[in-house]
Parts: C-alpha cells; sequence; structure tokens
C-alpha cells in the first residue's frame, strides 16, 4: 500500500508524512491514514525535496526528532541539470501579470457564446469570476489596495450594465452579498465596501431588469442585515445613498406608470409591485 500511494504525491509534498497538507495532491482518505499516521515519519533517516533548496543545495529535511545518521552536513550538491522546484500562490501570479485588474475584461466577455450555435450564453461564468474575486480578496492584501486604486467595482458594475441582465443570477447576488460581508468585517475594509455600495449594490441600473425575487433579495438584506451592521454608518455616504434610493423609487418602480415624456425603460408592473416597500423601508 505504501509502496503504491507514495508516487501519487505532487512535487510540491515536503517529504516528512508528518501532516496531510504538506501535499496538494488528492488522495484516498486510507491511503492518507497509511502515510500520515506517524510511523512512516519516525522512521525516516534523511530526505530531500525538490523545494527545500538554497542556491545548488538540496537540504536534508528530516523530521528534528529523530535521530542524525550523519557524521557531517547531510545537505547534498545537486547533480547537473537539476533544477529547484520554484512554485507561486495565484495572487503573486497574477499580480506579476498586472494584478486583479486582469479579471475585468473577462466580465465583458459575458455575452460571448462558449461554442459555435449556442443560443444562450453561460449564466454561470459571473458568479464563478466573482467566486475567484472574492477568493483573491480574502487571500491578499495587495488585491484588496489594487482592487480600490483601479475602481475595481465601478469597472464591473459598468460592464454589468452593458452584459445581459441573464447574467443577474441569485448566485450573483449571492457573491456580492458575500464580499459585502468580508469587507464591512475588515477594520481596513470601509473604502472598497463603500465602493461596492456605491456601483453595484445601490445601483439600480444594474438589477432593475432582475428577476423580482434576486432584487427582493437585495433590498431585504439592504434594509435588515446590511444596514444593522455597527460600521455601515461610517463606512457609505448617507446622503448620496438616500439620493440613490429615491432616484431609484422615482425612475425606476412604480405600480401606476408616470407621464410617457418620463417613462424609462421598466420590468413589467406584476414582478415591481413587491419591490419598492423594501426600497422605501
Amino acid at each position: 500500500m505504501l509502496v503504491h500511494c507514495t508516487p501519487s504525491l505532487s512535487v510540491t509534498r515536503q517529504s516528512t508524512f508528518r501532516f496531510r497538507w504538506e501535499s496538494d495532491a488528492h488522495l484516498a482518505e486510507h491511503h492518507k491514514q497509511v502515510l500520515y499516521d506517524g510511523k512512516l515519519c519516525a522512521a525516516l533517516c534523511f530526505t530531500y525535496n525538490a523545494k527545500a533548496t538554497d542556491g545548488l543545495l538540496c537540504l536534508e529535511s528530516s523530521p528534528r526528532d529523530n535521530a542524525s545518521i550523519f557524521v557531517h552536513s547531510p545537505h547534498a550538491l545537486m547533480l547537473q541539470d537539476v533544477r529547484a522546484t520554484v512554485t507561486h500562490s495565484i495572487p503573486r501570479a497574477l499580480h506579476s501579470v498586472g494584478g486583479v485588474q486582469v479579471l475585468f475584461p473577462l466580465f465583458s466577455q459575458l455575452d460571448h457564446q462558449r461554442q459555435p450555435g449556442d443560443s444562450q450564453p453561460d449564466t454561470s461564468v459571473c458568479a464563478t469570476l466573482l467566486s475567484f474575486l472574492m477568493d483573491l480578496l480574502r487571500s491578499s492584501l495587495a488585491m484588496q489596495e489594487q482592487m480600490l486604486a483601479t475602481k475595481g467595482f465601478l469597472v464591473i458594475g459598468y460592464l454589468l450594465e452593458k452584459s445581459s441582465r441573464a447574467h443577474l443570477t441569485r448566485g450573483v447576488l449571492e457573491q456580492f452579498l458575500s464580499i459585502a460581508k468580508y469587507l464591512d468585517g475588515l477594520a481596513h475594509g470601509a473604502p472598497l465596501l463603500r465602493q461596492l455600495c456605491d456601483h453595484i449594490l445601490f445601483n439600480p441600473a444594474i438589477w432593475i431588469h432582475a428577476p423580482a425575487k434576486v432584487q427582493l433579495s437585495l433590498y431585504t438584506y439592504l434594509s435588515a442585515e446590511f444596514i444593522g451592521t455597527a460600521t455601515i454608518y461610517s463606512t457609505i455616504r448617507r446622503v448620496g445613498t438616500v439620493t440613490q434610493l429615491l432616484h431609484a423609487l422615482k425612475f425606476y418602480y412604480w405600480v401606476a406608470g408616470p407621464p410617457p415624456a418620463a417613462t424609462p425603460a421598466s420590468p413589467p408592473r406584476a414582478s415591481v409591485s413587491v419591490v419598492p416597500p423594501r426600497v422605501r423601508h
């Protein structure tokens, strides 16, 4: 069993067989039990791996608790043409090609057909991109700073306005709300949260053609859980936000239509009648 599962480990493993997170390979549970039950770790005399290097030296990295069999330095010299394994995290790799802003053009291609002849675009792509963006913001302070400096939510909001409203699904809304909750919990997240509120959450031009249930979920969250947080009053611009909501009520939501000269695009009357109470709340 041990001989069978050891080759399945990736080159990024640390080779001490002490903790399960030492390798990013996906192993069966019984294989993990064999490799990381502590017996193999205790039996190691010496071990090397492609990540534990210093120049041309390959560092001996067996557990310090194990008895050493070496009289002199246990480190090994690499042979000719041997190279160390160098890995980088996804945020660091993105940073090398321009940072989080390299994702923005993808939002402009939401309506592109994946295959010739497809009648409808894939509406799951937007939620996937936002989920990836959320992971980047969680994992890197530099990504948060780039998102703020490049006015990322302004760009994303503009591109969503230009895209098909079919992409404004419940999954997309949940991703935006997850980002808002995460930023609200950060000590330094207020400027980015304000940008998210101004250009996406409180932007009726984005949500007006979304399904009524999606709009209702958005305004229910904004009027209850979101506005009830302790930091929200120091985060959003209260006068500007109220102005935005009044603008939404006047020009986007009504039960009886206004005069024809002032009529902008509006969803069907039956779909919108449940939304204004939450906007007015």
